[in-house]
């Protein structure tokens, strides 16, 4: 996992980086503070710090399960409802994303 920090910013920005081609450095959307003003700032950073590896996990899983029958269990709906749900909001998001370009 790399690390991106501008000199106007006062964040620190987080993505993974799987080659130097395009597509293949994801961003992660975790950043950190650089300079925490408060309690509240520092308690980000630090649970901010702990997602990466969680996160880097899965996509590993997602990468090595393409092409093969694995479906990794954080992408898994035990239930079709709940998939189903899931599938619907995905598509009005998407609706309303387009309506938004077209208007």
């Amino acid at each position: 996992m790399l690390q991106d920090c501008q000199e106007i910013s006062p964040k620190k920005w987080y993505y993974f980086e799987w080659g130097k081609e395009a597509g293949q450095r994801m961003a992660s959307g975790i950043f950190t503070f650089i300079k925490p003003k408060d309690q509240l700032q520092k308690n980000h950073n630090k649970e901010a710090l702990a997602l990466p590896e969680t996160k880097h996990s899965q996509l590993i899983l997602e990468y090595q399960s393409i092409g093969t029958g694995f479906i990794p269990a954080h992408k898994y709906k035990s239930n079709f409802l709940d998939f189903y749900s899931e599938f619907v909001d995905n598509i009005f998001h998407q609706l309303s994303i387009f309506e938004k370009d077209i208007l």
